[in-house]
Parts: structure tokens; sequence; C-alpha cells
């Protein structure tokens, strides 16, 4: 267990680290590789996969476990901010997207356990989402 104080602490303390290593990691990504390179496109998104993966893991490792998510969504927005207009990564995308979805969709219903659904939690369920879809 871990002391009151860094249990308050720890939650604004992963925002900031969040922040600062994406704008970090996504500063890096306006250099590196060089904007002018050829395949560039392949390049960046093997950059910004690779970054992410090891802000992730690295950040669960040291314990921050929100700083790594929340870098990734600030540095993919700050590497593109960089930019431009460049859509060279769009098409690395869509294609890692095609084959990632349908695996990202299997591994979320496999870990939905029906039988801990009841008749009286299923209604509740579809009362909620009627009523926020309205």
């Amino acid at each position: 267990d871990k002391p009151l104080y860094w249990q308050i602490l720890q939650g604004p303390l992963e925002i900031v680290l969040g922040i600062l290593i994406g704008v970090a990691m996504g500063t890096f990504l306006w250099v590196v590789p060089p904007p002018r390179m050829e395949n560039i496109g392949r390049y960046r998104s093997i950059l910004i996969i690779s970054l992410a993966l090891f802000s992730v893991f690295g950040m669960s490792f040291l314990q921050f476990s929100g700083s790594g998510p929340l870098s990734v969504i600030v540095m993919s927005l700050t590497a593109v901010k960089g930019w431009g207009d460049d859509d060279t990564v769009n098409g690395f995308v869509d294609w890692l997207w095609f084959f990632g979805e349908p695996l990202l969709f299997g591994l979320v219903g496999r870990d939905i356990q029906l039988d801990l659904i009841t008749g009286h939690l299923l209604w509740r369920t579809l009362i909620v989402v009627c009523v926020f879809e309205m």
C-alpha cells in the first residue's frame, strides 16, 4: 500500500507526465526522420507505433499507467501538428487498422463473461442505453 499523500498526488502527476512526455515525443517526430527522406510515411508510422508501445509499457512498468495512454494521444496530436498537410502516414494506418480492428474487437469480446449477465442487469443496461441515445 502506498501512503495517502502519494495516492492523492499520483493522478495529477500522471496527467502532467503524460502531457510532457507526449509533447516531447511528438516534437521529436517533427525532425526524425528528416522531412525530405524517401518513404517517410513508413518510417514515421514505425516510429510512432514504437514510441507508443514504449510509452504505454514503460509508464506501466514505472507504475504510472495513466500517463502512457495520455502521452500516446498527445504525441500523435503534436506530431501531426508539426507534419502539417503531409498524409504519408494515413495509408499505413488504414492498412494496419484493417487487420487490427477485428483483432481488437475479438479480444474485447473474449473478455465478456456472459454468465455474469443476468436478466435484470440486461434490462437496466438497455434502459440506460435507450435513455442516453435520445
